[in-house]
């Protein structure tokens, strides 16, 4: 993918910014999230990139092969998409671990990719699913689609993408990972949107690894709260 002079100062300023560098220690500001003045707050030296909250409740899936859930949410990166994509503040976000463990899809096949995936369908974007409980948790506050290279997806939550994660020479990789490399690892190896070879999902376990789509792994995927 390639961008215009502006899109890439505009990403070079927004990496540099303070807010999109992390803190030497991250910062616990649920109080500002409980308190209702995150929204005002992006962008702004109280909100950085690598800081972290705790949601009211525990966000899982009970049918989640590991339900186990999280309610530990963390800044994947502040203002990225702004310029581009999404005109209002904005924080991406993510939990600090995942929510749970599943199959990308019940059988073995990668057909109709990750947007039509049992994971995608069935999991992330169902009704009781974790988009619910993440639309019921930030009511007004989350933007109801992803953004995937530029392209608004009607879905409200997306699993992360190898560019992402890893990705430096067009600015596609999220602040956190950049600055903080050691995040791209959670201990437990979790799926990735993109595929592979036939059959196959890419997965991430601190580095890209290919598995069959009937293989159980974790679950980490990002939203945007505007």
């Amino acid at each position: 993918m390639e961008f215009t002079d502006r899109e890439l100062e505009v990403y070079k300023k927004l990496y540099s910014s303070v807010v999109n560098i992390p803190r030497h220690e991250y910062r616990d500001i649920t109080d500002l999230y409980r308190s209702d003045k995150l929204y005002s707050l992006i962008g702004t030296d109280k909100i950085h990139t690598g800081d972290y909250f705790y949601t009211s409740e525990i966000i899982k899936d009970d049918y989640l092969i590991d339900n186990t859930g999280t309610n530990l949410i963390q800044v994947y990166g502040v203002n990225y998409y702004l310029g581009r994509s999404v005109r209002k503040p904005h924080l991406i976000c993510g939990p600090a671990t995942s929510f749970g463990s599943d199959r990308m899809n019940p059988t073995y096949t990668n057909k109709g990719g990750y947007l039509n995936s049992y994971m995608n369908r069935k999991i992330l974007s169902s009704h009781g699913s974790i988009s619910e409980k993440l639309s019921r948790e930030f009511e007004n506050h989350l933007t109801y689609f992803c953004i995937e290279y530029g392209i608004n997806c009607p879905i409200v939550i997306s699993l992360l993408s190898r560019y992402q994660i890893f990705d430096t020479d067009c600015n596609l990789q999220f602040p956190l990972f950049k600055y903080r490399p050691e995040t791209i690892s959670i201990g437990n190896e979790y799926w990735l949107r993109d595929t592979s070879i036939l059959g196959f999902f890419t997965s991430n376990h601190g580095a890209l690894a290919s598995e069959s789509s009937d293989k159980v792994c974790y679950i980490r995927p990002y939203f945007i709260i505007s």
